[in-house]
């Protein structure tokens, strides 16, 4: 039992130096004795009870409390000895705050009073045109229910104000105004996010699920499970050995329900992170949204606009340098010494992709993310799945997208039935990297149409059909007049294209003719691949979808592209899997002059041919010492960085394959931007003295 109030009284009032005492100074001293009672007596001599207080505070934690309330000496002795009976055995705040949050849960939501309250940050009207300068008495109070991190599922009351002059509706995140057209966030970012017109996040809980995200790829499904086992009811009750968290029947009572949707993650995910980067960026314009519409359609304008930004002007670590990835050295010369500086940019595909339309290379959005042709194209889609077939569909019992030839349709069986299969299954849920396949699918999605292989048929002379598969294909930079070839070995003989005569003299074997190949696209087309440009210590400068196909021409331009926006730093060497090529077709471009094209050191031992001279003489790093360590005997970069970072992007594989264009676009970047802020701050901790390069005037 807590003591009396008067008792407490009467004991503070027998020491005189506590007369200036403040009501937070009190409150101060009893909360941090509280936290480190337990610490007190592990000074005090064994014969000391521990069920009673010390007589006096130990010598070790005076200073602290001193700095904790501005007390001195002989007030801190006195609170001690007029409270150390009621501090012994007062709950610490941790079990305040739970049997609080119990009081607002068991007494208050019934009567329609919750522990928090969500309110706008002003009482006042902010329109600069309106002339009401009184206080906000106008006002709508409804229910919601707020996900928090430390309490779990909390309900909430949530109170709107309307100026009664301008019409301003002002709300806990924004205000509305224009007619009830736009919304508009405040400057400062919410304690609790609006998901829906009822649910709210906490932000701390939101930002933990980003950081998931961007550490484990963990999936908003994921998440929102993840939350309702062990956050939904403050933490598991540890009755017994194994147990989990589980939504209270008091929850259920709730209006609005009380479980957290992967939709509500991603709201909450894309709200922080443009409310995030417009603090960061200092933009002057604060967030503006639609007021119309649902979640899901109200922030893609925004999500584009920052997209477009990013492309236009680049990540916020374009202008990185550091000792990490660029080498600055003095030589002597007949003028006195020059310094020199050499820095490389890595780069590398990997195959990731959004949806597109399937007409290949089209650049058109898709309307829905379930279409598979864009609306230039959507005619094409009565059209027979084989390639190059112009007939219309003819749909069966065992088919749907061919036409009425039987070929045709054998192909869509064959292919059809291999999705179905067990092997195949597997196969495509190692693909996908994860264990809960319904994180990445939808359920209404036909999981037969979700094979990534390239798959193609050839007819032999006899009629029969050939199915051929590549489960993981791969992008590599190539050449763009490069054709692509096909070779089939039907015997040992067919495998050398000449023979030898007893006359030692060589005669042409004749090729059997080359069954002709047929593809067939049922699933929805998929972009090539990511392009990223790295510097060797680990920070990305910028990513690039490729619709078509990861040629070489596209990956200069997306190279020379960023390396002209303003503020970034040019390299002196750029490092790709397959820069021979892009080295023959940059030759007439001038700007390419200057840049150093190299294979990296694995993909040059490999991957390309001793015989392939020009590679061997224009694109081998060991011959520029500059790249070269002191010893000459290591690397002075990294030049397998991209690599590293395509392990990363490529855990990514199952949450961005249902994603649209824009949301795929959003969270790429965002996730580029966390994982270089934490790039840098590592670089700050090895002394690799992280910077920024002045933008020219």
């Amino acid at each position: 039992m807590s003591d009396n109030v008067f008792k407490l009284y009467r004991r503070l009032t027998n020491f005189p130096e506590l007369e200036t005492l403040t009501m937070d100074q009190l409150q101060d001293f009893i909360e941090a004795c509280c936290e480190v009672r337990h610490a007190f007596m592990i000074v005090q001599r064994s014969s000391q009870s521990s069920c009673s207080p010390p007589s006096y505070i130990p010598e070790a934690f005076i200073g602290w409390l001193a700095d904790v309330t501005y007390l001195d000496l002989s007030q801190l002795e006195a609170l001690w000895k007029a409270l150390k009976e009621h501090i012994w055995t007062k709950p610490r705040m941790k079990e305040r705050s739970q049997r609080l949050v119990a009081i607002f849960e068991r007494t208050g939501w019934k009567r329609g009073i919750p522990l928090i309250s969500l309110h706008p940050p002003n009482t006042t009207c902010t329109n600069s045109l309106c002339d009401n300068n009184n206080e906000l008495r106008r006002q709508d109070i409804h229910e919601a229910v707020v996900f928090t991190l430390e309490h779990g599922v909390q309900m909430a009351s949530l109170v709107n104000f309307t100026c009664g002059t301008c019409r301003h509706q002002y709300h806990h995140n924004y205000y509305i105004h224009d007619d009830n057209l736009t919304r508009t966030f405040y400057d400062e970012i919410p304690e609790y996010i609006e998901v829906d017109n009822h649910h709210y996040i906490d932000i701390r809980l939101m930002e933990m699920f980003t950081t998931a995200m961007r550490v484990s790829s963990t999936s908003a499904t994921a998440c929102a499970k993840i939350y309702e086992d062990a956050f939904a009811r403050n933490g598991p009750s540890f009755d017994s050995y194994y147990s989990y968290s589980r939504l209270d029947p008091t929850d259920f009572a709730l209006r609005f329900s009380p479980h957290m949707t992967p939709e509500q993650i991603w709201v909450g995910f894309t709200v922080l992170a443009l409310l995030r980067d417009r603090k960061a960026i200092g933009e002057e314009y604060p967030l503006s949204v639609p007021h119309q519409g649902s979640h899901r359609d109200r922030y893609e304008t925004a999500m584009r606009e920052r997209n477009e930004r990013i492309v236009r002007l680049g990540q916020p670590e374009l202008r990185h340098y550091c000792d990490g990835c660029m080498r600055v050295w003095e030589v002597e010369t007949d003028e006195g010494i020059k310094r020199w500086k050499c820095q490389v940019a890595v780069s590398d595909g990997i195959t990731i992709g959004h949806f597109v339309c399937k007409i290949f290379r089209c650049l058109n959005a898709l309307d829905k993310k379930t279409n598979h042709f864009c609306d230039d194209h959507k005619y094409l889609a009565n059209i027979c799945a084989v390639e190059n077939c112009e007939r219309s569909i003819s749909p069966t019992e065992r088919t749907k997208s061919t036409c009425d030839d039987k070929s045709h349709r054998d192909m869509e069986i064959k292919s059809r039935n291999r999705g179905q299969s067990m092997f195949a299954l597997k196969e495509r849920l190692a693909r996908c990297k994860t264990s809960r396949p319904e994180a990445s699918i939808d359920e209404e999605t036909d999981t037969a149409l979700l094979d990534d292989s390239e798959e193609w048929y050839e007819i032999d002379s006899a009629g029969n059909i050939l199915q051929h598969v590549n489960s993981r294909p791969v992008n590599v930079g190539v050449a763009d007049d490069v054709s692509e070839t096909v070779t089939t070995v039907t015997s040992i003989a067919d495998a050398s294209s000449t023979s030898t005569s007893t006359q030692g003299q060589t005669k042409p074997v004749h090729q059997p003719k080359q069954p002709k190949r047929f593809k067939i696209l049922l699933a929805r087309r998929r972009s090539c691949c990511e392009v990223t440009i790295v510097w060797p210590c680990g920070v990305i400068l910028a990513r690039a979808t490729l619709v078509g196909a990861e040629a070489v021409s596209n990956v200069l331009d997306f190279v020379k592209r960023v390396f002209t926006i303003p503020g970034a730093q040019k390299p002196e060497h750029w490092i790709y899997d397959t820069a021979c090529d892009a080295k023959r077709q940059a030759q007439n471009d001038p700007w390419w002059d200057d840049v150093g094209m190299c294979v990296d050191p694995f993909h040059l031992l490999n991957k390309h041919k001793e015989t392939h001279e020009y590679c061997q003489l224009h694109c081998n790093p060991a011959d520029y010492p500059e790249l070269l360590s002191d010893d000459g005997k290591s690397w002075w970069f990294n030049s397998s960085i991209a690599e590293q970072v395509n392990v990363w992007l490529g855990s990514y594989h199952a949450m961005l394959r249902e994603m649209t264009p824009t949301r795929y676009d959003f969270f790429l970047d965002e996730m580029v931007r966390l994982r270089n802020a934490e790039v840098v701050s590592l670089l700050k901790a090895k002394g690799k003295c992280p910077n920024l390069s002045p933008l020219e005037d």
